[in-house]
């Protein structure tokens, strides 16, 4: 008997494999790069050695932290969850929220001097607050929209600030 996708029962997005690779990729650039300047004998000012092993030391400290932080998105028809997991201490931060008490989500997304953050924004119905969680890593809001609006059952859950109307305001 095969299930589709709107008869399962929840349904995991996991950052860890796509943030590895992404990550690998990035250190392997950066450790190839300074291992030809040096393997070649190319010729460079000591300030450019020094950027080249900063990089590939950066990098390789990400891929360690990749490697012992998990990161999990849980979507459910209650609600999702989003579940942080060390897997050296095997500590676990769980947080819950339920898909009646969401009015709408939306995304924001910052550049400030060292990298890009995302941010989901979750709007709440009756309390008169929202909450801003830092999404860490690659994440893919795409595949976020597709799997809120799957278990939550309504298409308007995520604000989409690419479909808004000029001069709508957001009220």
């Amino acid at each position: 008997m095969s299930e589709s996708k709107t008869d399962k029962q929840y349904d995991v997005y996991s950052l860890n494999k796509i943030e590895i690779i992404c990550t690998a990729l990035y250190a392997m650039m950066f450790i190839g790069a300074t291992f030809c300047i040096v393997n070649y004998g190319i010729k460079l000012e000591l300030w450019r050695y020094l950027v080249l092993i900063m990089a590939s030391i950066f990098g390789i400290g990400i891929i360690i932290k990749r490697a012992i932080l998990d990161y999990k998105f849980f979507f459910s028809r209650e609600g999702f969850a989003i579940i942080e997991r060390n897997r050296i201490t095997d500590k676990e931060i769980k947080t819950f929220y339920r898909w009646d008490d969401i009015q709408s989500m939306k995304f924001e997304y910052s550049i400030p001097g060292r990298r890009s953050q995302i941010y989901l924004v979750i709007k709440y119905k009756k309390k008169n607050r929202e909450d801003k969680i830092e999404v860490t890593g690659v994440f893919q809001s795409s595949r976020f929209t597709k799997l809120a609006r799957l278990y939550s059952g309504r298409e308007n859950i995520i604000k989409d600030p690419k479909k808004r109307k000029p001069f709508e305001k957001d009220w």
